[in-house]
């Protein structure tokens, strides 16, 4: 069981890591031992490849005038937070750029050989709401990379201010000859990605060993996201992320907090699905914060309203009807419990508290 839960949440690397460091790997049945070895052996790899296409297309982007930061997996990577190669994984390359180059940058990953990349149907995903969207179409690199070029790390509904590269700029450092986001604010984009949007909660447990990591090679980073956090009034998210992560390095699961339980049921529990439809629905229904601009996001998203991104417009049925229709069916509601939530107000209030 725990070996196919590290799978479906991209930890298995990480999973045979620790059990080796624990002289446990002797312990696990043969066909789950190899299933982990060649897991490892695999990411490995392709953390290599994965840096390369990163670097090749940061470098080619730089030498147009254009400078790029990488977030999430690909921050990690280039910045060897990890101690091993291919402890990270990740589904694609996340580069940042500023919205007003976006476009130039696109064309330029198009000349590198990155095509766009259709996602094979059948696909069950909810329609995006406006403030969601922070990318352009995924690519495909020549070496079946995926690549999504950002112009916004995210998009902060209460403040109506966006997380940008203007933001990340002046305290980027650069590191293996690539341009890194602060420690704090490749800590703070993982947090609000996995914990505060847990549409995405399948990414949390790999965001506690991500701050497990980032801390560890720069232990200030955490007063240093405390203090980014306020900016953004994300503190109560912060705080939750750092205090589960304590109780996991202190293994004092007895003492954790009903929230850090919480978080720790959407990050690892069976109902992990169940809690994303959940926070989906709440993303779409729940009107307490911000009603008015949710109401016009949600029109904007059923009359095809220009949102600025043209990924919007490539996943829109033709009429008002269609579009209500699909953005219905597109929720498993058979697959939420009052549990979930129960789970995702209780997270989504703690969360988000000023």
């Amino acid at each position: 069981m725990i070996v196919a839960r590290s799978k479906a949440r991209g930890t298995a690397s990480l999973l045979r890591y620790n059990l080796s460091r624990a002289s446990l790997l002797d312990a696990v049945p043969t066909a789950e031992r190899d299933f982990l070895a060649t897991e490892s052996q695999e990411w490995a790899a392709k953390q290599q490849v994965y840096v390369l296409e990163a670097t090749r297309l940061m470098q080619a982007l730089q030498e147009k005038g254009i400078a790029s930061l990488p977030l999430k997996g690909a921050a990690l990577m280039l910045g060897n937070y990890y101690p091993l190669p291919g402890l990270r994984s990740a589904v694609d390359i996340d580069l940042l750029v500023a919205p007003s180059e976006a476009d130039a940058a696109f064309a330029i990953a198009e000349a590198l050989g990155f095509v766009r990349y259709h996602v094979p149907k059948p696909v069950r995903v909810p329609l995006p709401l406006p403030h969601e969207l922070r990318h352009l179409p995924i690519m495909r690199g020549p070496h079946g990379v995926l690549m999504e070029m950002h112009y916004r790390a995210f998009h902060d509904l209460r403040t109506g201010r966006d997380f940008t590269f203007a933001d990340m700029q002046p305290r980027a450092t650069t590191r293996n000859d690539v341009l890194l986001p602060a420690a704090e604010d490749i800590a703070l984009h993982l947090i609000q990605h996995s914990i505060v949007d847990l549409g995405s909660a399948y990414t949390a447990w790999r965001t506690l060993a991500d701050l497990h990591f980032l801390f560890a090679a720069e232990p200030q980073t955490r007063e240093k996201l405390l203090a980014r956090a306020d900016e953004f009034q994300l503190r109560s998210a912060a705080t939750l992320a750092l205090e589960t992560l304590q109780v996991l390095e202190d293994v004092r699961v007895e003492h954790a907090s009903s929230f850090v339980r919480m978080l720790l049921d959407a990050a690892i529990g069976e109902a992990m699905s169940g809690t994303m439809e959940a926070a989906r629905l709440f993303e779409y229904l729940d009107l307490r914060q911000q009603p008015v601009a949710k109401l016009r996001h949600l029109y904007a998203l059923l009359t095809a309203a220009k949102t600025g991104d043209h990924v919007a417009a490539a996943h829109q049925p033709a009429s008002k009807l269609k579009r209500a229709i699909r953005l219905l069916r597109n929720f498993h509601w058979q697959g939420v419990t009052v549990a979930d939530m129960r789970r995702v107000l209780a997270l989504r209030k703690i969360a988000l508290r000023k």
